[in-house]
């Protein structure tokens, strides 16, 4: 790939170890007692944000080789080390994460989940460029049955099974090219966690998996800024500091197919295009020509106002969009027609986040998003003189509030409440032989959760006992789901980790026939019915779609020495 790139200035560099003290102290609500000369002179990078307190301290003993002592969950002593201290770092494992889990930029955490950090990406086989879900089928108990990119089947389920979160928001479509490459942005997506099992008690749905794509949260007021293209796309993102309290960020993607024919789209085309209604009429004896115009783009917008120091609002936005036409002349009986099919998708995702810090120990999160995926076909079939429209619409509104509560480095607590309303439709309208049919079903759930999550000071010991509980309108049941969490070092270099869950999800994907929009995306969204047996109505058959339920518990050890 060929691009520019510019940054305001580098990510990791170093700075007074005296500076980096200050930024931690606000940051984890602790204080620092130490002699002056102690660290004067000394320099080290800002460790991240994401890791807690005991891997900060881990870090910086190894980067300055002093020595930090935890008094309690306020004060920390740090001091000169003394050379019988030089074994004790090697034997002391207080990180609480494996780093470089099969490449740079994938960290594994201790509470079974991973982390994939797009911007400090390694060399994975076959990836030549970042690729957030592309990337994410290197882990283990990940990969795509149907050698795609951006459809993920995690140890055995579907991907419609995957609740996909980009800033928050549920997202309906994850590819473009059909599946061929990942919708999501990596120039602008800071981290990504992936949890198979014993996933918080705040993420419903996803029986299979959770994906939760997280864009940068802070405004640090440096610009930055990129641009590239490869011969399928071209792509460009700024990081923009408005004012002092505001900052926008901004990406967009698209194809440039439409403007030149490259080997790799002719390549990508035929593998998306076999077996499907374009390809098969080509075969055909009365088609004389066909052309095609194939494009996609997709746009990102997130805007970052801190109006205090304790209140912050978020706007976010994108759209993604696929869109295929094509056009058939043919002859039949002596009589010449050129007729256009065509196939669109997008999903368009709207939210809005509103934070509140009340303490150092007590913050309030409310958020909204409204995301509306939208599949529309039209097929003309030139041989038996028949038109086919197809529609799946996805309408999916969602209200959260959070409360956490974090009395000291210890514990964690997480309360709150979701309200989702989704409503999905399917079109169907063929002209010979006459033929209409929709359907829209709507689901409405509430939802109340809490968690507690507990981990040791010197950070061996890590558990999380949660409970969600959903009442769903289309049952009278209430749906109880725990989720439990438990990793224990010991031996150093051993961990043990005991997961489990019960998830439910009542939006599925299902394939009616194989030549459904164009036979090239057949899986069309449905929702959980009130049904329990097949109706017939407007000769159209709707069957029973049953709430999605799993059950999950996994155990393991793991072991972690010298980089192993």
């Amino acid at each position: 790939m060929n691009g520019l790139k510019g940054f305001s200035q580098a990510n990791q560099e170093t700075q007074p170890l005296i500076a980096i003290l200050k930024t931690l102290s606000e940051r984890y609500n602790v204080s620092f007692s130490y002699v002056d000369e102690t660290i004067a002179n000394i320099e080290a990078t800002l460790p991240s944000e994401d890791l807690e307190l005991a891997d900060v301290i881990y870090e910086l003993e190894l980067s300055t080789n002093l020595k930090f002592s935890i008094l309690n969950s306020r004060f920390i002593t740090i001091t000169k080390r003394k050379a019988t201290d030089k074994t004790i770092i090697r034997e002391q494992l207080e990180e609480v994460v494996v780093k470089n889990y099969l490449t740079s930029g994938i960290t594994k955490l201790n509470d079974g989940s991973l982390t994939v950090k797009p911007e400090q990406f390694g060399i994975l086989p076959g990836l030549i460029e970042p690729d957030v879900l592309q990337t994410i089928q290197a882990l283990p108990g990940v990969f795509s049955v149907e050698e795609s990119v951006s459809n993920i089947n995690v140890r055995g389920g579907t991907h419609d099974q995957n609740l996909i979160l980009w800033d928050g928001i549920k997202m309906y479509q994850s590819g473009h090219f059909f599946g061929l490459i990942s919708a999501f942005n990596p120039y602008t997506t800071k981290k990504v966690n992936v949890s198979k099992n014993g996933t918080r008690a705040r993420f419903g749905d996803g029986v299979s998996s959770v994906i939760d794509m997280q864009l940068s949260d802070d405004v640090d007021g440096k610009f930055n800024a990129g641009a590239g293209f490869n011969l399928i796309n071209a792509h460009a993102y700024a990081k923009i500091p408005l004012t002092h309290r505001t900052e926008l960020q901004l990406s967009t993607r698209r194809s440039i197919t439409d403007l030149i024919v490259t080997p790799t789209y002719d390549q990508y085309f035929k593998r998306v295009f076999q077996d499907s209604d374009l390809s098969n009429n080509a075969k055909s004896d009365a088609i004389i020509s066909q052309n095609e115009d194939f494009s996609f783009y997709d746009i990102t917008a997130k805007l970052l106002y801190d109006i205090s120091k304790k209140d912050k609002v978020r706007l976010h936005f994108m759209n993604i969009n696929n869109s295929l036409n094509y056009e058939e002349r043919s002859t039949i009986n002596d009589r010449s027609d050129a007729l256009n099919s065509s196939l669109s998708q997008q999903n368009f995702a709207y939210g809005l986040t509103y934070t509140r810090d009340w303490s150092n120990s007590f913050s309030t999160r409310a958020q909204f998003y409204v995301t509306n995926y939208d599949l529309d076909a039209t097929n003309f079939d030139i041989i038996n003189n028949q038109r086919l429209i197809q529609e799946n619409e996805v309408f999916d509104g969602s209200a959260r509030l959070d409360f956490d509560y974090e009395p000291n480095h210890n514990f964690k607590f997480n309360l709150g409440y979701q309200f989702s309303e989704i409503g999905i439709s399917n079109l169907e309208d063929v002209n010979n032989p006459n033929f209409r049919s929709f359907v829209r079903d709507v689901v409405r759930s509430h939802s109340v959760y809490a968690e507690s999550a507990f981990l040791s000071t010197n950070a061996k010991t890590r558990l999380n006992i949660g409970v969600r509980i959903n009442h769903i309108d289309i049952s009278d049941d209430i749906l109880i789901e725990p989720r439990l969490n438990f990793s224990q070092r010991f031996l150093n270099a051993f961990r043990f980790e005991l997961l489990g869950e019960l998830k439910s999800q009542t939006a599925s994907q299902i394939i009616d026939l194989q030549n459904d929009f164009l036979g090239i995306e057949k899986r069309r969204w449905v929702l959980a019915t009130e049904r329990t047996e097949t109706e017939v109505i407007n000769e159209k058959s709707l069957f029973p779609v049953p709430i999605v339920k799993s059950k999950q518990a996994s155990a393991g050890i793991h072991f972690n020495k010298n980089n192993f």
